[in-house]
């Protein structure tokens, strides 16, 4: 399978922290510096962590998002404009992202919405990621994209993870199915506690680093 750029599938982003005694002039245009693995490829079930390297690399081989560091396609591309300390805008599409900062993290949320009738929430797959916005309305399920990044207005560096899910709620090989992508997040490791009997899953972690000129 060809081989996918972080900065290509990790949609991207954000942010800024001000100086007390620097007075920053917007807008601000971030360009892909390089992408970094931050983890190694981790595999879990049930019973905990399996550190056997040939189990995980049978798990994911071919799945071209865990070896997408490999690929820099993009380095010294536009990746966003910071147009305010509250509005951003991503080079590869016309939606705002409006910030929330605390220290150095900065949680970019885009305002724009998508609607779905509520999945079966008890399944840890609709729990990957660390950082979401989720209103539950009725039936259905009001979401807003969430990116996180750690910096100031210099540099900042965005967590991307890789995951593959071998899954069946059986136990029955006809059942099996298998997920897997690359979200520009953290990692819920949370979703570990909820694996169940017959649940399988690989996570490896990226930063993608921008800079500011």
């Amino acid at each position: 399978m060809k081989r996918l750029s972080l900065f290509l599938l990790a949609i991207t982003f954000l942010s800024c922290k001000k100086d007390k005694n620097e007075t920053t002039t917007f807008p601000i245009t971030f360009y892909a510096e390089k992408a970094e693995v931050s983890s190694d490829t981790r595999l879990y079930t049930k019973s905990g962590e399996i550190k056997d390297a040939q189990k995980i690399a049978q798990f994911v081989a071919k799945v071209s998002y865990f070896s997408a560091e490999q690929n820099q396609t993009g380095l010294g591309a536009q990746y966003l404009t910071f147009n305010s300390k509250d509005s951003v805008k991503f080079a590869n599409n016309d939606f705002k992202f409006s910030v929330q900062q605390s220290g150095d993290q900065f949680l970019l949320t885009s305002n724009l919405r998508s609607i779905s009738q509520k999945p079966f929430l008890d399944n840890f797959r609709y729990h990957l990621l660390k950082h979401e916005n989720v209103v539950i309305e009725g039936t259905a399920e009001i979401r807003k994209e969430v990116i996180v990044a750690y910096g100031n207005y210099r540099e900042l560096k965005v967590p991307v993870f890789a995951y593959q899910i071998s899954s069946s709620p059986t136990g029955n090989g006809n059942n099996l199915f298998r997920l897997g992508g690359l979200f520009t997040n953290e990692f819920n490791e949370g979703v570990l506690q909820m694996l169940g009997t017959n649940d399988t899953i690989a996570v490896k972690s990226y930063n993608v680093i921008i800079k500011s000129r």
